[in-house]
């Protein structure tokens, strides 16, 4: 049986599998994580290290292939993210107007969580075969990187990436 057949997608072990884990677990942790910092943000030391692992999870996602005419690529639904999570601790302070900003930012992160599901879900057979496990294993160990930078704030982040490598060592 061939390792990338439509019989094999999804299945632990597979690049869809590890994708979905990515999308499911790593970055719904990371909005929980967001969401418990909304009030005070984060430093720039912690944004940069999330920076680094959501620009490296744009970069490998360049790789898929678009899936039709009419549907934007998924790398560009990522991008977005970055961007937005980027916004999301602009100004990183505590003031009414900074809360105000990463709760309507957090909304739109939600929403391109959800879009890049829906895309994955959607093409799922090419993210079988167009990925490679090692890709997301890299992105997962950049987001491991975040969380060692921000332990006391990453906390269900730290449990997605540790859960990811108990499954996938």
């Amino acid at each position: 049986m061939k390792e990338n057949s439509l019989e094999n997608v999804g299945r632990r072990g597979t690049p869809s599998w590890g994708f979905k884990d990515l999308r499911s677990m790593g970055l719904t942790n990371l909005l929980d994580d967001l969401k418990e910092a909304e009030t005070a943000g984060l430093s720039n030391t912690q944004c940069n290290e999330i920076k680094k692992a959501l620009s490296h999870m744009v970069n490998w996602a360049t790789a898929i292939p678009d899936g039709s005419l009419f549907s934007k690529a998924i790398w560009k639904v990522i991008k977005q993210f970055e961007n937005e999570y980027l916004s999301w601790n602009e100004p990183p302070d505590k003031g009414e107007e900074a809360i105000e900003h990463r709760k309507k930012k957090y909304d739109k992160l939600r929403h391109l969580r959800h879009k890049i599901a829906k895309k994955a879900r959607r093409h799922a057979r090419v993210l079988n075969q167009e990925l490679d496990l090692e890709l997301i294993d890299d992105v997962y160990k950049a987001l491991g990187d975040a969380v060692k930078a921000a332990p006391d704030v990453l906390k269900n982040l730290s449990s997605a990436v540790k859960n990811y490598f108990e499954k996938h060592p």
